[in-house]
């Protein structure tokens, strides 16, 4: 699961950012990290992490002019899944530094990311991707019944059944 770490300026050149990123330990770590077109010039504190706590932190400062733009990217982390489940990714003591020469912090608001882990059957089960299993899984199943669709056949007897439309009605 990558999940990159971006900022929005909102129009105002910016010189520094730095924060601590903080994670669910029981249900993610962090298997690499990438700085592969990162708006940073200088890491005043390269990426730290600890899968023990679930807390990454980082600064770093972008020269001058700095960076003004919607979706500059600050770091990449990849994450590997330890149990199926919701969990949040959040920034704590975050900054945002204008090029203002006061070191003004412009963040306004951090909206933090939420992964949503699948067990390997809860994906089986959702026939048509939407990230659920619902009704319209239901009916595909039930449109593809008597045949050999892959998809459809559940639990991998050859044929979409009766079998197949209890695996998936147990979830619903």
């Amino acid at each position: 699961i990558t999940v990159a770490l971006v900022v929005d300026t909102k129009g105002v050149s910016v010189n520094a950012v730095g924060g601590n990123i903080t994670y669910s330990p029981d249900s993610v770590e962090i298997i690499d990290t990438s700085k592969t077109d990162s708006i940073i010039n200088y890491w005043v504190q390269e990426l730290q992490f600890s899968n023990a706590s679930g807390t990454a932190s980082f600064s770093g400062v972008i020269l001058s002019p700095g960076f003004t733009g919607s979706a500059g990217n600050i770091i990449t982390l990849s994450f590997k899944a330890k149990r199926a489940g919701k969990t949040n990714i959040d920034i704590a003591d975050a900054q945002v530094l204008a090029n203002d020469g006061s070191g003004t912090n412009i963040l306004t608001d951090v909206v933090p990311g939420t992964l949503v882990v699948k067990d390997k059957q809860t994906q089986k089960l959702d026939i048509n991707g939407n990230g659920k299993v619902d009704l319209s899984d239901a009916s595909i199943l039930i449109f593809h019944w008597g045949t050999g669709d892959t998809k459809s056949d559940l639990n991998g007897d050859g044929i979409v059944n009766l079998k197949d439309l209890s695996i998936l009605v147990a979830k619903l």
